[in-house]
């Protein structure tokens, strides 16, 4: 008996994501080159129940681009039985045409286009269980940031009230000290009688360097852990530029996967993580720079070291 059901088995079906916060414009394209285009809720269970309806037990092969949403979509796709990538927008593939009549619908077909070509890479995705790992790694450097900015307006204020720093904290190597602070909160005199403001912008820094220093003892605990104490003590070294620089290669898959990367590739200028690290030429830099210049940017010591962590963290997105 002749059945007319519809079946798309063994075909691939290429499905460009245009990624919004309450809305995805979704572009499919069959092996043929037939377009299906459509916009939906933000809901990949939504996605795949249309897809499923409309292309049965196809093989889906879907891409979206980097942006605010992460890789939680990546991973509800994923669960899905999706073959989903994460792509970096700069490495579409962009027609002049495109750039200048941009919307949803343009951006959707474009990434399906691109992916049915087989032009598209899409970036490493870290296991789901890395992500509070790195997520606390960048809460440290946020928090470090939301100290500087602490800091930066204690002193505006100072130097608007017209206060001098005694000689014992001439320096800037003395400032934010115990003494520093305690000095800030006894013997500072304002143009006013009240020092509400300079209170509650101390108990700021204080607050802020507590969260610090709880995060900083939690990435401690971390290292020890099965999951990254071998491959730590790997890159552990006396000195903390190699201890800050160990607890950064916990961010990198790295150690999720030790084959991916060789010493030398790091200064292969065709390595793109050897370029996030600033291991490897670019073009803005003259061609002869390497990561020697890097290292007198930086030098071994604590305050040298924590300038290329912190340029280092700011620079991967993974």
């Amino acid at each position: 008996m002749q059945s007319n059901k519809i079946s798309f088995k063994g075909q691939n079906i290429y499905v460009g994501i245009d990624v919004h916060l309450k809305t995805w414009h979704v572009t499919t394209l069959t092996e043929s080159g037939c377009k299906y285009s459509f916009a939906q809720h933000a809901d990949a269970k939504e996605l795949f129940d249309r897809l499923n309806k409309k292309f049965p037990e196809a093989h889906y092969k879907s891409a979206y681009e980097t942006g605010f949403c992460g890789f939680s979509v990546h991973y509800a796709l994923t669960e899905l039985g999706f073959e989903n990538i994460v792509v970096n927008p700069a490495d579409i593939p962009t027609t002049g045409k495109e750039k200048a009549m941009k919307t949803d619908a343009v951006d959707s077909e474009k990434i399906a286009w691109s992916l049915k070509r087989g032009e598209l890479t899409g970036i490493y995705i870290k296991d789901k269980r890395y992500m509070d790992d790195t997520n606390l790694m960048r809460l440290r450097q946020r928090f470090i940031r939301d100290l500087s900015r602490q800091k930066n307006r204690t002193k505006h204020l100072l130097y608007t009230q017209g206060v001098v720093y005694p000689e014992r904290f001439s320096k800037k190597g003395t400032h934010w000290s115990r003494n520093f602070i305690k000095w800030l909160r006894e013997d500072v005199e304002l143009l006013s009688e009240e020092k509400r403001t300079l209170m509650l912008l101390c108990n700021q820094v204080e607050h802020i360097r507590k969260d610090i220093l709880a995060i900083t003892r939690e990435i401690r605990r971390l290292s020890t852990t099965d999951r990254y104490k071998e491959n730590f003590s790997l890159h552990r070294r006396d000195g903390s530029f190699c201890v800050l620089f160990a607890k950064f290669f916990m961010r990198i898959r790295f150690y999720e996967k030790p084959a991916a990367f060789k010493p030398a590739s790091f200064l292969n200028p065709s390595n793109s993580t050897g370029l996030k690290l600033g291991l490897c030429r670019v073009s803005h830099i003259p061609r002869n720079s390497t990561v020697l210049r890097l290292r007198i940017q930086f030098p071994m010591t604590p305050l040298g070291s924590m300038s290329f962590f912190c340029l280092a963290m700011s620079v991967i997105q993974i």
